[in-house]
């Protein structure tokens, strides 16, 4: 009877977990919209400091898992690491994403893993820090706090072919600044890249441009004064 209600569980795709004195394994399954299905377990050993992550796809529903990434970790160095299956497209489709090292705010490293359903194999789809990664408007949308009181997104293209996002593929970066008690509105700068520089650009897309209200309705788009005054020198690449 218990075997039969792990299977139940396992085809259901809840999270399984089992431990010992040693180690702890955990598992998920998610069902992609083609039908084919993804598997990911996850072993820890404290004992010799690993962190062990398969990820198996199942092409079809009569055929066997197998292996298209295997990843591994220091559990001591990696304290809040490991990783799940995500639909970060919301195409039906579940990416593996991976946590690896955290800064003292919230954004922390990720490696986004995508299947390639033709090889039947996995490549590095991003690689970066952020705390957030979403879609908008048909666009990679990577944000997180850039300091205290701002806040960057990063605006990607869609790559066409299966390859690793790069910088050629960045369109747009916004940062919000947060208002002052002299200047109680915050500033949203929308800019591109030409050469080295950041410029500002007028963005037409509504979604996009909701991201500036992140400290509020109130804000101001590109202020004149402050672009001229600092020639776009806390833009600039490092």
């Amino acid at each position: 009877m218990q075997y039969f209600l792990f299977l139940v569980t396992v085809f259901l795709g809840a999270s399984t977990v089992f431990a010992s004195s040693e180690c702890t394994v955990k598992s998920d399954q998610r069902r992609n919209a083609d039908g084919s299905q993804l598997r990911i377990t996850q072993k820890q050993c404290l004992d010799n400091d690993s962190r062990t992550i398969r990820i198996e796809l199942k092409p079809q529903s009569k055929s066997a898992y197998r292996t298209v990434l295997l990843r591994t970790q220091s559990v001591a160095q990696l304290k809040t690491g490991g990783g799940s299956l995500q639909d970060i497209d919301g195409d039906g489709m579940y990416e593996y994403v991976e946590i690896g090292s955290c800064g003292a705010g919230p954004n922390c490293r990720h490696e986004i893993f995508k299947m390639d359903q033709k090889e039947r194999k996995a490549y590095l789809f991003f690689d970066g820090g952020y705390f957030d990664f979403r879609m908008i408007s048909g666009l990679y949308v990577v944000s997180g706090r850039s300091s205290c009181c701002s806040w960057e997104y990063q605006i990607y293209r869609k790559p066409i072919n299966e390859r690793t996002i790069s910088e050629q593929d960045l369109l747009y970066r916004i940062t919000i600044k947060k208002g002052s008690v002299d200047s109680p509105s915050a500033q949203c700068f929308i800019t591109n890249k030409i050469g080295s520089q950041w410029f500002p650009i007028d963005l037409k897309d509504k979604q996009l441009l909701k991201l500036c209200e992140l400290y509020g309705e109130s804000y101001v788009l590109n202020p004149t004064d402050v672009m001229e005054k600092q020639n776009l020198s806390f833009l600039e690449e490092n």
